[in-house]
């Protein structure tokens, strides 16, 4: 992302003929590994550990839970209109910063487990 490459994935033959032939793209499910990877699972567990048996705190938690699946909701309803408005220079402009913003979040989380497992 920060660098601008490609990703260096190819699909297969039979991949790309397939996703020619279907005219429903819905089957493929891209969104998934955005609102249920890794990360998010994590989170939640971890909140979900700490919760306990607070009901006020349950609550909080699925309010937060409802309000960030509605933001990925609507992100998605409107990146046509997103992409249209940037134009492709925009869009790789932006998933470059995105992704420096994405190193940055990862070295401070990694800076802050070794803090943390560190004791200090």
């Amino acid at each position: 992302m920060v660098f601008g490459r490609p990703s260096g994935t190819r699909e297969t033959a039979r991949e790309e003929e397939e996703a020619r032939e279907r005219e429903d793209v819905s089957v493929l499910p891209l969104a998934i590994p955005l609102i249920a990877g890794p990360g998010t699972i994590t989170t939640v567990l971890l909140l979900v550990a700490e919760a306990g048996a607070q009901p006020a705190y349950w609550a909080l938690l699925a309010g937060a839970t409802g309000i960030a699946l509605g933001a990925a909701w609507l992100a998605m309803r409107l990146s046509g209109l997103v992409q249209r408005a940037l134009g492709a220079t925009g869009v790789l402009v932006l998933a470059r910063v995105l992704g420096m913003l994405l190193a940055a979040l990862s070295i401070q989380f990694v800076l802050d487990g070794a803090d943390r497992y560190l004791g200090r």
